[in-house]
């Protein structure tokens, strides 16, 4: 019995379609002429290229354009784990 629906075939399946899925649900838009301030941990001004794990948050809501929007991005600390901490260590 063939599954009806392609994501739960066994089947090639082309790259975009697969893509699309995984984006599904995700808005896209671009903000035009705003001012970015940073607050950055790592580096005194942002590199071109270098990723950075942080908060991007709108400081004014704008309804009307009569100014220009805001946005602050502050660089958060990396997130480290470890894959099998240790929960007790001594003797028993």
């Amino acid at each position: 019995m063939e599954a009806k629906n392609n994501k739960h075939s066994r089947k090639p399946r082309l790259v975009g379609g697969i893509i699309g899925e995984m984006l599904q649900g995700w808005n896209r838009s671009t903000e035009l002429c705003v001012d970015l301030k940073t607050i950055l941990r790592s580096d005194s001004k942002m590199k071109a290229g270098k990723n950075y794990q942080g908060i991007l948050r709108r400081d004014e809501i704008c309804e009307e354009f009569h100014y220009d929007e805001h946005f602050t991005f502050t660089e958060t600390a990396p997130w480290f784990s470890k894959r099998n901490p240790r929960v007790f260590v001594g003797k028993l």
